[in-house]
């Protein structure tokens, strides 16, 4: 997969229309499969907390706007996750790579955002950008659109089946 810088600007379209409102949510689909050791199908930006106390919830938003500024303030509510995909390689000086799993191109995240500048900013993080292990070879690269508010019986998707 190859993805190259372009003019187009998510962030500044979704301002100057005045999308970003109360209501919606921030969807990250991936369009790259992706990687996430240790997480399985969650993103390392995400905060896992179900081994921890609650100090904060499942899927709290890790990422900050600038290198030492604020948390961005948002959290994943929902997830449609397709079955792993099985990848692994060869490398000419350790040989053989070992066989991991990857959440496949096509799952789709849901976040929902304190505020517009938090969807912002969420969107500048995560819009046509690896957020990976393995991003240096094309892996977690995903797309941002925002959806409407769901019902609250779809909060939480954690794997659609296929056809």
């Amino acid at each position: 997969v190859r993805c190259e810088e372009t003019a187009f600007d998510l962030g500044k379209e979704l301002a100057m229309t005045g999308e970003i409102a109360a209501g919606k949510l921030v969807k990250w689909t991936l369009i790259s499969p992706a990687y996430f050791p240790g997480n399985g199908w969650l993103p390392d930006f995400c905060k896992d907390t179900t081994k921890e106390g609650a100090a904060q919830k499942l899927g709290t938003v890790m990422l900050r706007r600038t290198k030492d500024g604020p948390l961005i303030g948002a959290n994943l509510v929902g997830a449609c996750v397709g079955k792993p995909v099985v990848y692994s390689g060869w490398d000419t000086r350790t040989r053989v790579k070992p066989t991991q799993l990857a959440v496949p191109a096509g799952s789709a995240y849901l976040f929902r955002c304190y505020d517009a500048d938090a969807a912002r900013a969420l969107i500048d993080a995560l819009h046509l950008k690896p957020r990976s292990q393995n991003s240096g070879q094309g892996f977690g690269i995903g797309v941002c659109s925002l959806v409407d508010d769901f019902k609250p019986y779809a909060v939480h998707i954690y794997q659609c089946k296929g056809e």
